[in-house]
């Protein structure tokens, strides 16, 4: 009977055979704290490799923004741990005084995992898509309606003039509104606020208008037909932005 005689080596380790990049969604002055799923599942394509993933090592830095480890700064081909990640300690910074919003590709990273201890030979990108600080101006401003007795006044409240409306005032930061604009006056009576007739152009403050100081007066009695009525927009306290 013939033998054949076997010698078995030890199979080589080799790091990960695959791993992606990924776009993470960052809000404006916000921070990002890495999780390990940001360089194993989510990346495109997936994490593959022997063991769970070892460390992250960054071979280019972001171009806005900062990476730091634990509150330092990260330098090139710093390696990062699989408990660093875990714990949150390694953590993307954006940067604020970019108010536009951007979006930052000039991260790479090179992964290992915990049987080779060994990196992936290509390296891919951790891009940031920071949100900017515009703040949107009111979306709708609708119509609204009283009942007004000749000679007294009918006192506006901030209700009547926002959420009192048939399309009540809505912001999509939940603003609150900041300033009433007259576009157009009333034909048979008039405004007043604090006692001082308004005209078309003037604009009132929301405060003014919780104090009860914002009025409107008829004059004259409507016949058949006949509506009385004014025009206004609103601005929101953010944008500053009039709209109606």
């Amino acid at each position: 009977m013939g033998i054949i005689t076997l010698d078995i080596a030890a199979k080589a380790s080799v790091g990960p055979s695959q791993s992606g990049w990924i776009k993470i969604p960052v809000a404006y002055g916000a921070s990002h704290a890495f999780t390990i799923a940001n360089f194993t599942s989510e990346t495109t394509p997936i994490y593959v490799a022997e063991d769970i993933l070892n460390s992250v090592k960054v071979v280019s830095l972001p171009i806005n923004g900062e990476l730091q480890l634990s509150t330092v700064s990260v330098t090139l081909n710093q390696e990062i741990t699989h408990a660093d990640i875990t714990a949150g300690n390694f953590v993307y910074v954006s940067d604020g005084t970019i108010t536009s919003g951007y979006t930052d590709g000039g991260m790479s990273f090179l992964v290992s995992d915990q049987t080779s201890l060994l990196f992936n030979s290509i390296s891919n990108v951790a891009a940031f898509s920071v949100n900017s600080n515009y703040n949107l101006a009111s979306t709708s401003v609708g119509d609204g309606s009283g009942d007004a007795t000749l000679g007294v006044p009918f006192v506006f409240t901030r209700a009547s003039l926002t959420s009192d409306l048939d399309i009540p005032y809505s912001d999509p930061e939940s603003d609150a509104a900041d300033e009433l604009l007259i576009s157009d006056v009333p034909h048979f009576g008039r405004l007043e606020l604090n006692g001082v007739i308004q005209v078309a152009g003037d604009i009132v403050d929301f405060t003014d208008i919780d104090s009860g100081l914002f009025v409107y007066i008829a004059e004259t009695l409507l016949k058949a037909g006949e509506i009385e009525e004014f025009q206004f927009k609103i601005s929101d306290t953010g944008s500053g932005e009039f709209k109606g």
